[in-house]
This record gives C-alpha cells, structure tokens and sequence, in this order.
C-alpha cells in the first residue's frame, strides 16, 4: 500500500479512525472468544485449551494469546472493561498486569477490583507497574544474578530501587546521540572510566587525554551557550505544536537549532537557539516553504512589524525559507 500521495492532515485523521476501529474489533474478538470458551468449541477442533487453540489455531503469539484470554475472561466479572478498551484509557497489557497483581495479593472482591482497576486507566506500562508495586517496608538490597548464557557472555539480573535507575536513564538520555545509550555499552564505559581512574590512582601520576579539536571561527557554538540553551529547555526537545500546543519533551538525541540560520545572518544568541530532538529538529528543516521577496529589508519589515522573525533563511537566489512548523513564541518559557 503506498501512502504517498496522503497529505499531513488525512493521514493523521485516517490513522485515528482505524485506531478506534481496531480497538472496537478487539472488543468483538474478546468477545468471541469468551463464547468459545464457555462453549469450550476448542475441543472439538482437537485443542486442548483457549490457549492452545489461540497459538496454533489463531497463530496469535503466546504473549498476545495470554493477554486476550486474561481479557475476556474478566470481562465476564467486570463488563466495563469494554467500554474503556474501546476507548483507550485502559488496554491489554492493562489487565494482564492487573490479574497478576489480583492473584499474587488475592484480590478476590468486585468493588477492590474495580477500585485498583481505576487506578490503571490512563496510564503507560512503567507507571502501572509501579501503581501495583507491593510497598516495601525498607529499601531492599540490590539483588544481582548470573547465569552462564554461553561461552563468552553472561545474563546479568540485578534489581535497583528507583533512585539508582533514575541515575540510569540520565546517563543514557546524556549518551543519546552515542552506542553507550545501550544499557550494555553504558556499564562497559562505566567500568572503563573507573578503572581508568584508579589506574591513574595507582601509578601516582595524573595523565590527561588530548583535548579534541576545537571548531574556530564565528560558526563556533561555544560551550556554555550549549549548556545554556539545555538548561532553560530542561533537557527537553522544546518544539510545541503550532496547532495544540503540545510540547514533545524528548529527553533523546537533542541537538541545537539556530532559529535563524548562521548562513543567513542568524546568531550565537540564546535568543535565536532552540533544543530540538532529533525527529523535530529534521521535521523543521524539511517543512519550508519559500516566499519570493523583491526587497529583502523592505519586506520583512512589513510582514513583521514588530521586528521578531520566525525560523527564517536567505536563499542566494534572493528568496526567505520560512520554517512555519516552529512558530515565533515556540520556545518553552
């Protein structure tokens, strides 16, 4: 299917509209499934269970399978989940983790049920998991397993409390545009750095490694500038959308845009940089669109009276690139 000749608009509205009938045909399947276990159909097709009948019969994976039997079978004690799959606030891994959650603290009562399910709706895997956390009295010890996976790697299994993964995922935001994202490739700098450091420690002397070449020059965007800009949008992509003004908030891959390019008369001013993350930063320089402009002061000064320009650049041909995705008062407060 080529999708191609779709513009922004119909493309979006369309993706909505088969997203909702994708969570009404869910609805359906559930259902359908409910029946053929209560009819118990399966056996007569020579499957053992729902599950099984699901897997080999449905070809759905063994994860997709379990959570839609879980589904449909609470559907029976709960008849409100359906109008909450339908529309989105809960979904199926919702209720996986929330049958699991009623088993290992043997939730048996209705009105509990639905008292822990309100809890769930509206939420994103990670913060369901931890809403169902069992409270620990006291901060328990890291627990680190190790299991021999083959002759050169090992399976590393190690709980932390939230703190220490919290330091975790700063580190990988930090290291975004680099492989040590890779929670496996961030430990391995980690250690490196730390043996290095003793190392140094050891020897009794204090080596420092060669400083890396610096950019000169007026395109040279100096450091605290960087640091400037990162800590006003807070480490976070600052794009808002021109239409509802959501922000992205990406924490990965950000990098500096110049609001007016360098090119084109733009400057090293807080004022004219804006932390974009990577799929932003490409999404501005690539929705533009060129004005023609027979007298280049003249006219800007009439078409921005008030002397702020938008994301804007001077072409050699004498025409103004006006980035309209990335609205004048775009940047985060």
């Amino acid at each position: 299917m080529d999708l191609r000749h779709l513009i922004d608009k119909v493309l979006l509205v369309d993706t909505k509209k088969l997203v909702l009938r994708e969570r009404e045909c869910t609805s359906r399947i559930l259902h359908y499934l409910r029946e053929i276990d209560r009819r118990k159909l399966f056996a007569e097709l020579g499957f053992s269970s729902l599950f099984s009948y699901c897997t080999k019969d449905l070809k759905y994976s063994p994860d997709q399978a379990q959570r839609r039997i879980v589904a449909c079978r609470l559907l029976g004690e709960l008849p409100e989940i359906e109008a909450k799959l339908d529309s989105g606030s809960l979904n199926l891994t919702h209720l996986g983790l929330f049958s699991s959650h009623c088993k290992s603290e043997g939730i048996c009562g209705i009105e509990e049920k639905r008292a822990v399910l309100s809890q769930l709706e509206n939420t994103s895997t990670r913060e369901a998991e931890k809403i169902l956390a069992v409270e620990e009295t006291a901060p328990a010890a890291p627990k680190v397993t190790l299991r021999r996976r083959s002759k050169n790697s090992t399976r590393l299994s190690i709980t932390l409390d939230d703190r220490v993964l919290g330091k975790l995922e700063k580190l990988q935001a930090h290291f975004s545009h680099s492989k040590k994202r890779e929670l496996a490739q961030l430990v391995e700098y980690l250690c490196d750095q730390e043996l290095a450091r003793l190392e140094k420690r050891k020897v009794g002397r204090v080596s420092h490694s060669p400083a890396a070449p610096q950019v000169t020059g007026d395109r040279a965007l100096t450091a605290k500038l960087k640091r400037e800009a990162l800590a006003r949008a807070r480490h976070r992509c600052e794009y808002r959308d021109p239409k509802t003004g959501k922000k992205c908030g990406a924490i990965h891959f950000l990098q500096i845009h110049h609001r007016l390019p360098l090119a084109y008369g733009g400057k090293h001013d807080l004022r004219n940089l804006q932390v974009l993350c990577h799929a932003h930063h490409r999404r501005v320089h690539h929705a533009q669109r060129d004005v023609n402009v027979a007298s280049l002061p003249s006219k800007l000064a009439r078409i921005f009276p008030s002397g702020k320009l938008p994301d804007s650049s001077i072409t050699d041909n004498g025409r103004v690139t006006i980035f309209w995705n990335v609205p004048c008062n775009g940047l985060a407060p």
